[in-house]
């Protein structure tokens, strides 16, 4: 209607109508950058349904190799007896060969606890991963309790988790694996974040719970020699291969030996 009634004067001067039509340049970057990512997300959505597709014929013999610390460690899958057998896209590493098997129930530690302590108080925390379960409130309470007693955070049941020390939350998140019942405990070099005195408390709350419960056994993975006189027993890796596997004085020896010979390497 407003350009019709314009033509019928035409003597008069069509006057200029600005309209902004075109968002501002900011805005135009936003809505560039949105549409090329919901390409890109289709074309992986159209990846990732290929490869489910082609998967399909390859169950039941999954392949791959599975790690703690995937990116410097691997276990040699023929070895552990705690292993079942996943699925390698479930994982971060690319698939080559041998077969995968952990057997559950299996628990995981982090090397940061406040990647993995997340509720507001220590028994709230241990509880949490009990959900999965299907436990009354009093078998929750028991677990939380024998958990924490093991640990040695019984006392800090009821503390928020703000107030806590390194140590403690670490503490608390092994508290956490163990109110699950497993029976493999994986440990991430729980001391990387702590002190000295935290990392004592640490390696003695998983050495009590292991000689209590009589049913847990714990794969600590560390860098720390002086860690070793709390093991059983070690397994030595370089590459993602085991070197040697043997009980602590035979790694300790092995490991003081090959010190030396750097040493002297780094001498000539």
């Amino acid at each position: 209607m407003l350009f019709s009634l314009f033509r019928s004067f035409p003597s008069h001067p069509r006057p200029q109508i600005t309209t902004n039509l075109k968002p501002p340049r900011s805005r135009r970057r936003l809505l560039l950058l949105r549409r090329r990512r919901r390409r890109r997300n289709r074309g992986a959505r159209r990846e990732l349904r290929r490869e489910r597709e082609a998967r399909e014929g390859a169950r039941p013999h999954p392949q791959g190799l599975l790690a703690p610390r995937p990116s410097r460690r691997a276990l040699d899958a023929s070895r552990p007896q705690w292993l079942r057998q996943v699925h390698p896209s479930q994982g971060l590493l690319e698939p080559t060969e041998g077969t995968v098997l952990v057997n559950r129930p299996c628990s995981f530690v982090f090397q940061n606890p406040d990647h993995q302590v997340v509720m507001p108080t220590v028994e709230a925390d241990v509880a949490f991963g009990l959900g999965k379960f299907k436990l009354s409130l009093d078998e929750v309470k028991a677990r939380v309790s024998k958990a924490l007693d093991a640990v040695g955070m019984l006392d800090y049941s009821q503390r928020p988790i703000q107030t806590l020390s390194g140590g403690q939350k670490q503490r608390v998140a092994i508290a956490g694996a163990l109110a699950e019942a497993c029976k493999v405990l994986l440990l991430d070099e729980l001391t990387t974040f702590l002190d000295e005195y935290d990392q004592i408390g640490v390696i003695k709350a998983v050495k009590n719970s292991v000689a209590g419960s009589g049913e847990v056994a714990a794969l600590w993975v560390t860098h720390r020699l002086e860690e070793l006189k709390y093991a059983d027993g070690a397994i030595y890796m370089e590459e993602g291969q085991i070197v040697i596997h043997g009980d602590v004085a035979s790694i300790s020896k092995f490991l003081k030996e090959k010190q030396a010979r750097y040493r002297d390497f780094l001498n000539l």
